[in-house]
């Protein structure tokens, strides 16, 4: 990289980093090399001061789906992957094709679904930048913490708020 790196995901046997140069890298961690580099965001790769965030092709070294929607920076996301749901309902359909969340300095959050890329719910309820997001598993809960010194429980399936943490004294920037 050529500037700080902001990001590190471990997969397998290769490391993704993400930095300020505006690119994500994958690595071998067996050997240090990199193998391969990601570009396309117009600012740092994981903040996404685009508005945007993006999934790759690791194979192809592209940007296979593009999320466009947030009025404002994208400073966190999840994914939860695709899960097998034999005979699930209508509404669950979405989690079998995978879903991405996303925070935002615009105070919100969105479910995406992957596949389509179409925006699934927005999530509305904090009044200050969400700044971390975490999806518990299994299930569709998806917390979020904020500068508004909060932490909320969500459905992401119906985007239902489920509970509001209001215990801390400022910004909420880890879960």
């Amino acid at each position: 990289h050529e500037s700080y790196v902001t990001f590190c995901q471990l997969e397998d046997e290769a490391a993704f980093t993400c930095s300020a140069d505006c690119t994500i890298r994958k690595w071998d961690v067996l050997t240090g090399q990199c193998l391969q580099v990601f570009r396309g965001h117009t600012s740092i790769v994981n903040s996404s001061y685009d508005r945007t965030a993006r999934a790759w092709s690791v194979d192809k070294g592209q940007v296979a789906r593009e999320f466009r929607g947030h009025r404002n920076c994208v400073l966190t996301l999840a994914y939860s992957a695709p899960q097998d749901l034999p005979g699930a309902p209508c509404a669950e359909e979405a989690v079998a094709r995978g879903l991405l969340v996303t925070g935002s300095t615009d105070g919100t959050a969105k479910v995406w679904q992957v596949a389509s890329g179409c925006c699934h719910q927005t999530l509305r309820g904090h009044t200050g930048a969400v700044l971390c997001l975490v999806l518990a598993t299994p299930g569709h809960t998806a917390f979020t913490g904020s500068t508004d010194a909060t932490v909320r429980a969500w459905d992401i399936l119906s985007g239902q708020q489920l509970r509001v943490f209001q215990e801390h004294q400022g910004s909420v920037i880890c879960l």
